[in-house]
């Protein structure tokens, strides 16, 4: 099982607040944001309450016990690496933000974000019929679009975007497919790399960005030219033909380690690929 690489950061780099069809049809003090209804779109985890609860009590407390060999904190939840390993090199080029298989004839509404290190954002269609993209931002104005439209195969590029929450839909004229991919890219030095470890406490991976049928397996990332305002949250990790979560987990900071992100264990199927966030 390989995991395809996907720049989808839960980052708070300078993003415009949603307006229009992003805040919904009704003004209540209650209603979300209509971007956050769209399949594709993932909160940021919680914390479980009984970690919080514990963590509380620990405070109270004045908890300073000792922790356990690889591992440091002031609760003793972050790794400490006793294997670190080289990262791959990084450079400026179009990063993968989102891949999703729509159902037949393209159908359905779609989550972009846009962060403020995107100058040129990237968005390929390969279905059946003649695929024609409409991304709005939150006023629902219409994005212009350089692209190419070919029968079965669509690009569009879209420069200097305002950041925030974008609805992306594809028109392909009704056409019954076996096979709607898009592809989202950003052009941008901002990237991550990850691996699946055996251990919390080490960079070595068995199959690299590959996960083990039937064996636990952690998730570790690194990410490369984050910006002040950025931050590191959480991962998500789902099926390439599906939008629903397998797997949610907050990420947590470990040390001494090249690959500096972790979360709890994950256990892979084989008969899947799966994507991540």
């Amino acid at each position: 099982m390989r995991l395809l690489l996907l720049l989808q950061l839960f980052l708070s780099v300078a993003t415009a607040q949603s307006n229009n069809w992003s805040r919904g049809i009704s003004s209540s003090f209650f209603s979300r944001p209509a971007h956050e209804e769209l399949p594709n779109f993932y909160e940021a985890p919680t914390e479980p309450i009984h970690k919080r609860v514990k963590r509380a009590i620990y405070a109270t407390l004045g908890f300073t016990s000792q922790c356990e060999p690889g591992w440091t904190g002031q609760y003793c939840e972050n790794p400490v690496c006793s294997d670190a390993d080289k990262l791959p090199p990084s450079d400026v080029d179009y990063q993968l933000i989102d891949l999703l298989n729509l159902p037949s004839g393209c159908t359905g509404k779609y989550y972009v974000p846009i962060d403020s290190v995107s100058p040129v954002v990237l968005i390929e269609v390969n279905a059946a019929g003649r695929a024609y993209l409409n991304l709005t931002d939150s006023n629902g104005s219409v994005m212009t679009c350089d692209g190419i439209f070919n029968e079965g195969y669509t690009v569009c590029r879209y420069f200097d975007l305002v950041p925030g929450p974008y609805q992306l839909t594809v028109d392909n004229g009704g056409v019954p497919t076996s096979k709607c991919l898009v592809q989202t890219y950003s052009y941008s030095s901002l990237s991550i790399v990850q691996r699946f470890t055996l251990s919390p406490q080490t960079d070595i991976a068995p199959y690299s960005e590959s996960a083990i049928e039937g064996r636990p397996t952690y998730f570790v990332s690194h990410v490369y030219n984050l910006t002040m305002q950025g931050e590191v949250r959480a991962v998500t990790i789902r099926t390439d033909t599906s939008s629903v979560p397998v797997y949610r987990s907050l990420l947590t900071k470990r040390f001494v380690c090249n690959f500096e992100y972790y979360a709890g264990q994950f256990l892979c199927d084989r008969n899947n690929r799966y994507v991540y966030h």
